[in-house]
């Protein structure tokens, strides 16, 4: 209950709390479809083992630039953040307007690299913005709109043959 009034009484909170949970929607999302959505861009077998160790260490990259390139953003995080945002959106755009296999998989790399600045600039921004001892739930109470997200975002997925 303490941490229900903490977020309504700080907007700060609720769109910090709201903008992770949406973009780690999408991303749980992306989990469930990027194996599909590679496999119908390319027209053989699709190296599962080695398309997600690019996966993951694109994401680790990431967390590596994520240190580097903050000093660069003038408002510090909450800028970074804006740009991790921005980019990954661009990146998810990139499939509807090009669909070829290397197009695709690039977008890819480019949302992980992104995921990967997310976390550790999540981290600094919940530090910044959560009081000290409602860090856990206070992110709890985020989860019921991250997980209806990925509900819906799952349940769309079977329709995704029929387009």
């Amino acid at each position: 209950l303490d941490s229900l009034k903490t977020i309504t009484r700080d907007p700060k909170i609720i769109f910090l709390g709201l903008s992770q949970a949406f973009f780690e929607g999408g991303v749980y999302s992306f989990v469930f479809m990027w194996v599909p959505s590679l496999m119908a861009a390319l027209d053989g077998p699709l190296p599962t083992g080695l398309v997600f160790s690019s996966l993951m260490l694109a994401m680790t990259i990431g967390g590596i630039l994520f240190g580097l390139i903050l000093p660069l953003f003038p408002n510090g995080p909450e800028g970074l953040a804006v740009f991790i945002y921005l980019t990954a959106a661009a990146a998810m755009l990139v499939p509807l307007y090009n669909f070829s296999f290397w197009w695709v998989y690039i977008s890819f790399i480019v949302l992980e690299a992104m995921v990967g600045m997310f976390n550790s600039c999540g981290g600094m921004l919940r530090s910044k913005y959560y009081p000290e001892g409602q860090h856990s739930s206070i992110m709890s109470v985020f989860r019921l709109p991250l997980n209806l997200l990925v509900v819906i975002g799952t349940k769309l997925t079977k329709n995704t043959n029929e387009i």
